[in-house]
């Protein structure tokens, strides 16, 4: 380890004569590694200096060896088609990186940050940038960690992908809307589905129907209380937030709106989406032990028959949750308080008086 206020030196052999790497690198990449877990924080300044400054000499070693004046010229004329298709994915790469912290991913994102730091193609200083990027959202994060949480009441919260990808936001808007007409107030969580894209925007359907007041986006950082929390799809609880805001919730549900597997056949299931163990233990994990619900006849009847093992270690209801269709019909009971167990009632039976 350093001393305090001294910076690492690295020496890197080229042609047989040591050089010592500029100061400024390490001055741009070791602020990184103060508010990192110190794994990653290593791993960040271990492979900004080598990466930048050793490939740099490897690639100066490998030109000064390379004589044959075909090959050069065969691998110049290779290169432009061949940079080109690695720039676009290194390119959504870097991109992801501020798309995981802004959506509540900041361990990948740093991971993801400590690789593309890595790739000799991607100029030094976009990759400095990226890192500087990092830098500045870490710091500016220490000081919202230090702020106290934003406090929060609600009926029900929503915990769902919110977006166009999710295949969903007819049906969610429906159910929001069931809540909002039955006077509950609505707290809505957006989670990304990671592998989709970790801040994809919400679904114009879903966020028209945002007030602040009857319904509420749920920050990060908040800490909110609720009488249930309902989580739906499942796939994106295959990779919990990593930024999460506390919420207590009275009752806990997982609508599987989809089977586990893309496919069912005589050779069995094929293509897994997502994982029921998995999900139910970080769902429990997070807002406490849930119970299940089928989104349908056709997902409840894959459940049990080709998932009788898994669905056995769950909370698992005997009604499915039917969903909501976007020009339905509701029946509006008369209003009861809205308790953990009245607001569930309350919410399943609106579903299920579709007409």
């Amino acid at each position: 380890m350093n001393p305090a206020g001294t910076e690492p030196r690295a020496r890197i052999r080229t042609g047989g004569r040591w050089f010592i790497a500029a100061t400024a690198t390490a001055g741009t990449v070791l602020p990184l590694a103060l508010p990192l877990r110190p794994a990653l924080a290593a791993g960040l300044a271990v492979i900004v200096l080598a990466v930048i400054c050793c490939r740099a000499g490897a690639e100066l070693r490998r030109r000064r060896r390379d004589v044959n004046v075909k090959r050069q010229a065969t691998a110049l004329l290779a290169a432009p088609a061949l940079q080109s298709v690695a720039r676009i994915s290194d390119e959504r790469r870097m991109c992801r990186v501020g798309e995981a912290l802004a959506g509540g991913f900041p361990d990948s994102a740093v991971e993801e940050a400590i690789e593309v730091a890595a790739i000799a193609g991607i100029p030094a200083a976009e990759r400095f940038a990226m890192l500087r990027m990092v830098d500045d959202w870490l710091r500016e994060n220490e000081g919202r960690r230090q702020s106290a949480p934003r406090q929060g009441t609600f009926d029900v919260v929503f915990v769902s992908d919110f977006s166009r990808h999710g295949g969903s936001a007819a049906t969610i808007a429906a159910e929001i809307l069931i809540c909002r007409d039955r006077n509950l107030k609505v707290g809505l969580l957006r989670h990304p589905v990671f592998r989709l894209g970790p801040n994809e925007p919400l679904d114009p359907q879903v966020e028209e129907l945002v007030d602040g007041e009857s319904v509420s986006l749920i920050g990060l950082d908040d800490a909110v209380e609720c009488g249930l929390a309902v989580v739906r799809p499942p796939v994106a609880l295959m990779k919990p937030l990593e930024r999460r805001p506390a919420i207590s919730a009275g009752t806990t549900v997982i609508v599987a709106d989809r089977a586990p597997f893309a496919y069912y056949g005589p050779g069995g299931p094929r293509e897994q989406v997502w994982d029921i163990a998995t999900v139910d233990r970080h769902v429990t994990d997070w807002l406490g032990r849930p119970t299940w619900y089928a989104g349908g006849p056709a997902v409840r009847t894959a459940l049990f028959e080709h998932h009788a093992e898994e669905v056995a270690e769950i909370d698992m209801a005997l009604s499915v949750w039917n969903g909501a269709i976007e020009n339905g019909g509701w029946r509006q009971d008369e209003e009861t308080t809205p308790t953990a167990a009245s607001v569930s009632a309350g919410v399943r039976a609106a579903m299920a008086d579709t007409v």
